[in-house]
This record gives C-alpha cells, sequence and structure tokens, in this order.
C-alpha cells in the first residue's frame, strides 16, 4: 500500500509538469496551420488580427482589392460605389491594416455643412464669449490615418464640394481663419451605397471602384471562412 504522503507527493508532481506543459505550449497545433510565418505570436494569441482578414478576403475580391490598395497608397480620393453590405467598409479596413493606419470612419449626411465639418464655436460661462471646438474630422487631418467618409453621397452639395477639394489640395482654410495642411501620411477615402442624390462633383472623381452584391458563392465561402475561424478560437 502507498502512503498518503508519497500520493500527495505524487499528485503535486503531477500539477508540477502540467503547469510546466502550459508554459512550453504557447501556440495549439491546430493554430499552427493558419498563422502566417512571420507573424509574432505570444502566449498562445496573435498580436495582431491581420491574418484572419487576409483569409477572409474572398478571391473574386482580391483584384479590386489590389486596385483600391494602389490608389489610396497613391494619396487618390477614391470612392467605393456598391449595394449595402457587399462588402465596402471591410476592403478599407483590409486596405488601413494593409498601409499600417488607424482606420477613422465618419458617417456622412444632411446635418452637416461646410463649416460645421471641420468644428463649431461654442459658448461659455462668460456672455459674449465663444471657444472654437475642432471637430474629430479637423483632428484627424493632422495625423497619419485613413479617413473613410460613409455615404458621402447623402451629403449636403457644399459639403461634397469641399471634401473633394480639400482632398485634391491637401490644405485647407477653417473657419478661424487658420491654414491647415495635411500630415503627410493622412488618406481620404469615400464610399457611395445610392441612397442619396446623384451630384455631379461625385461624377467627376477620377478614382471611382464599384463593388457587386455578393454571390451566393461569395456569401457560402465567407460563412465557411467564419467558421473556420470560429473553430480555432480567432
Amino acid at each position: 500500500m502507498v502512503s498518503k504522503k508519497k500520493k500527495l507527493k505524487a499528485q503535486k508532481r503531477k500539477m508540477a509538469d502540467s503547469c510546466e506543459d502550459i508554459n512550453l505550449i504557447e501556440v495549439p497545433c491546430h493554430r499552427r496551420k493558419v498563422e502566417d510565418d512571420d507573424m509574432a505570436v505570444a502566449n498562445g494569441k496573435e498580436n495582431n488580427m491581420d491574418q484572419k482578414d487576409v483569409e477572409a478576403l474572398l478571391p473574386t475580391r482580391e483584384s479590386l482589392a489590389h486596385q483600391l490598395l494602389v490608389a489610396v497608397r497613391a494619396k487618390h480620393f477614391v470612392i467605393l460605389e456598391g449595394p449595402i453590405g457587399c462588402g465596402k467598409t471591410f476592403l478599407y479596413s483590409y486596405i488601413s491594416k494593409e498601409l499600417r493606419l488607424p482606420l477613422r470612419t465618419m458617417q456622412m449626411g444632411d446635418q452637416i455643412d461646410s463649416k460645421s465639418l471641420f468644428g463649431y464655436y461654442h459658448c461659455t460661462e462668460v456672455a459674449g464669449q465663444f471657444i472654437w471646438k475642432t471637430s474629430n474630422f479637423c483632428q484627424w487631418l493632422s495625423e497619419p490615418c485613413l479617413i473613410l467618409l460613409e455615404d458621402i453621397d447623402s451629403a449636403n452639395a457644399d459639403v461634397i464640394s469641399k471634401i473633394v477639394q480639400l482632398a485634391s489640395d491637401r490644405h485647407v482654410t477653417i473657419p478661424t481663419g487658420e491654414e491647415l495642411t495635411f500630415h503627410e501620411d493622412v488618406r481620404i477615402c469615400a464610399t457611395v451605397s445610392g441612397k442619396g442624390k446623384k451630384n455631379s462633383v461625385l461624377n467627376g472623381v477620377p478614382v471611382r471602384l464599384s463593388l457587386n452584391e455578393l454571390t451566393d458563392e461569395e456569401l457560402r465561402r465567407l460563412i465557411a471562412k467564419v467558421c473556420c475561424f470560429s473553430s480555432f478560437g480567432l
């Protein structure tokens, strides 16, 4: 018969061995199959989700994604048009990761005018005193990022004209009279879903790419990829 002390020692040794195994095995074998060779891995989890986005990019859209990447990298004002739910925002998210730029999204609408686009004056506790408050969009222009203007066709005509002009000039005079020059690594892009009115200024933008609605086959592939990643715990 084995004494109780020996049994306790054996159990402690077994637990210690299992803890060592946990520390040594950082990445499960089934995850090694989907990770990129040069991807940094720590504590069994990837440091970024780029590989997941790359895998989720459908083969039928790789050509369009490459065209979009080339245009955005060249600092062109790009318009990506297509129906709601076709993947326009996802493609821009993929491009932002490829360029290593944070994605800043702004939903456009008729409530924004060409002046409030950059900020507004707000009153203080002192009577007759107003302070200028810069908008998020204005702040983004001064930092490296990819600015996405969602549904730009739903904005007012004066806002559309202002955005197209400043995207071309890469500098603008804000209502305070200050001259604002863009950060060299800022990019501006937009989506069009067809909800807004036709605009001649938007029609004149030279770089326009069209994205069709997802086909049944593409939807099946996308669902299969998502289920695959879910089974891997990504």
